[in-house]
């Protein structure tokens, strides 16, 4: 089986902002998102909550930066990126090791899945669960699609 995304959805642009950290909040589970990126201050404001949040250092990118829209979007992307593999692995060993975990992950996913229908049949054999569910969320699991609208 090859990698898949996990759901048959994502989360489109929703204006304003609304969707500036959505991907923070559901791309462990395998959901994709659309970020839309309108306005450096709020991704600033944004990046300064999320550091203090997850412990990042930060620095404040200056208005004053010849392309200071640039480095602030691109230093949100970044620590974003950082943010969702972080959550990503520690959901991925949550549930290789948590088997209640696991069956609320497995509840999520829409019935046609692959990815479903692999980690039930593991969970029916019991056979040394933690490393077989674990072997096959390496092989089959990804994190959401971050995907950027850059409006002007």
């Amino acid at each position: 089986m090859n990698k898949k995304p996990a759901h048959n959805f994502h989360i489109p642009v929703m204006g304003l902002a609304y969707t500036i950290d959505s991907l923070i909040r559901v791309a462990q589970f395998g959901i994709s998102s659309v970020v839309l990126i309108i306005d450096e201050e709020i991704v600033e404001r944004m990046r300064d909550f999320y550091s203090k949040k997850f412990n990042f250092d930060f620095k404040e990118i200056s208005i004053k930066s010849e392309d200071h829209r640039a480095e602030r979007i691109t230093a949100y992307l970044d620590m974003m990126d950082d943010i969702v593999t972080k959550k990503f692995k520690d959901f991925k060993e949550e549930i290789s090791k948590n088997t209640e975990s696991l069956k609320q992950f497995i509840g999520m996913l829409p019935s046609t899945s692959d990815l479903k229908d692999g980690l039930q049949n593991i969970l029916n054999k019991k056979d040394n669960l933690t490393e077989s569910i674990k072997n096959f969320i390496d092989h089959n699991f990804n994190p959401g699609e971050i995907d950027v609208n850059i409006m002007t």
